[in-house]
């Protein structure tokens, strides 16, 4: 890759695309690793689907939403927006 390519990606991973590309990387990797055979926009929507769980979790983790999960106040579920049809997909419960 040109020196100029190589320091516009430096320049987007520095900035906010860096900060969301480090935060869905780990989905990226589980898909990849539980479905090695998956590719293009299969590929993604299994990455979309485990950082949602990857979500539900972080957010379980709060103290203050666990106990009131525990206390059934309020319940966790995950779910995705299709962007092409404004459907949205429950992925939990």
């Amino acid at each position: 890759m040109p020196a100029s390519a190589d320091q516009a990606i430096e320049r987007l991973l520095e900035g906010n695309i860096g900060s969301l590309i480090e935060s869905i990387a780990p989905a990226v990797n589980t898909a990849m690793a539980e479905n090695p055979t998956l590719t293009g926009a299969a590929l993604v929507e299994a990455a979309c689907d485990v950082n949602v769980e990857n979500v539900e979790r972080e957010i379980e983790e709060s103290p203050v939403i666990f106990e009131a999960v525990e206390a059934g106040k309020v319940e966790i579920v995950g779910a995705k927006y299709d962007l092409d049809n404004g459907k949205v997909t429950l992925l939990s419960h």
